[in-house]
């Protein structure tokens, strides 16, 4: 799979952005927890959560994050804001590190009491073990709480102390970016066969399924596991794109844009439409979708709805936010603007379900 190079004006806003990240994540008060030596390399910042522009959690990463094996520790130390109904437990933090190593099967089995050493002092503290030689444990410190997720590495090796200055780790998470950027890593995906005929609707099914997990995990209110099987649903884009390529005679970019284009269609309209759900619909709906956008048929029934979409997602695209636009222009300007490109959004879409809505009508099912 080939990766593209961002453009300068993403190239800017990533910056920005994490600029804006290291600001945030230095004005913090949160009494930081990092590992005593020895511990896994390198260090760096990993995950921080943001609500309102206050930081909640910062976690400190001993090991290397994209590898599915070997030792890794991540110290978390949070002070979940009071809107979560409740903060994540351990079973989510040990699911978000198995879906890293593509590995999407159950966490089981409920937390016991364990220690945990902080600034040389064993703390009580509760330990959920699974397979892999992982494990998470949960204490607490000052007025914050304190997660553990480890990888390959013994609880009876993991001393706690306090972290004064996060520059170490601020420094470390660059070079680890820097570093990612100039050696990705490898995906070798476009030596695997794929059959032009089944490529686009294996990748629709797994999307919609997706969709569904997420909708799911929203009503438990526990975060979806999507980053599970994240290399599998890759392969899917892949031989979707290359399919795409063969049938509608397109270059790569504009395969992969008419994927993209078509897919989304198909996403937003299982969240929105209700007659979606009736599976001789939904099939109708999927099949001219796939004929109209790989060009082996355009005189559709459902062509109306085909270009309504084409211009939704034109005007989707017409928005770029930047989270950090209010430094050079005032947010009474920036948020009027956000308004009046939602509010015309939100009329193309509406024309566009109408149109399909004539669709399902005309259909007679």
């Amino acid at each position: 799979m080939e990766l593209v190079p961002p453009s300068p004006e993403m190239e800017a806003l990533l910056s920005r952005q994490e600029a804006e990240y290291e600001r945030l994540v230095r004005a913090s008060s949160l009494p930081l927890l990092g590992m005593a030596e020895p511990a896994p390399h390198p260090r760096l910042l990993g995950e921080a959560e943001v609500s309102n522009g206050v930081v909640e959690s910062i976690g400190l990463a001993y090991g290397d994050l994209m590898r599915p094996s070997g030792p890794l520790v991540q110290v978390h130390t949070a002070r979940w804001h009071e809107s979560r109904p409740s903060p994540p437990d351990l079973r989510s933090f040990l699911e978000n590190l198995l879906d890293s190593m593509d590995d999407n099967g159950p966490v089981d089995g409920e937390p016991v009491p364990a220690h945990v050493v902080v600034n040389g002092t064993p703390r009580p503290a509760s330990l959920l073990r699974t397979r892999r030689r992982m494990w998470a444990a949960r204490c607490w410190h000052q007025d914050s709480d304190v997660i553990v997720v480890a990888r390959e590495w013994e609880l009876a090796a993991t001393h706690l102390v306090a972290v004064p200055n996060l520059e170490t780790f601020l420094r470390g998470r660059r070079e680890y970016i820097r570093d990612l950027r100039a050696n990705p890593p490898t995906m070798p995906i476009m030596e695997r066969p794929f059959d032009v005929a089944t490529a686009h609707r294996s990748l629709i099914d797994s999307t919609l399924a997706r969709s569904l997990q997420l909708e799911a995990a929203a009503r438990q209110g526990r975060p979806p596991r999507l980053r599970a099987n994240g290399r599998k649903h890759g392969e899917l884009w892949e031989a979707a794109v290359r399919a795409q390529m063969h049938l509608a005679d397109q270059s790569r970019q504009d395969a992969n844009e008419a994927v993209t284009i078509l897919v989304n269609q198909l996403g937003r309209l299982q969240e929105k439409a209700g007659w979606f759900a009736n599976r001789r619909l939904r099939d109708a709906a999927i099949t001219e979708t796939l004929l109209y956008w790989t060009g082996m048929r355009t005189e559709l029934l459902s062509r109306p709805a085909q270009e309504s979409w084409r211009a939704v997602w034109a005007s989707q695209r017409t928005w770029a936010p930047d989270p950090f636009a209010h430094q050079e222009r005032t947010s009474r300007d920036h948020d009027a603007e956000l308004r009046r490109w939602h509010a015309e959004l939100m009329t193309e879409q509406d024309e566009w379900l109408r149109a399909w809505s004539e669709w399902v009508r005309q259909k007679g099912y």
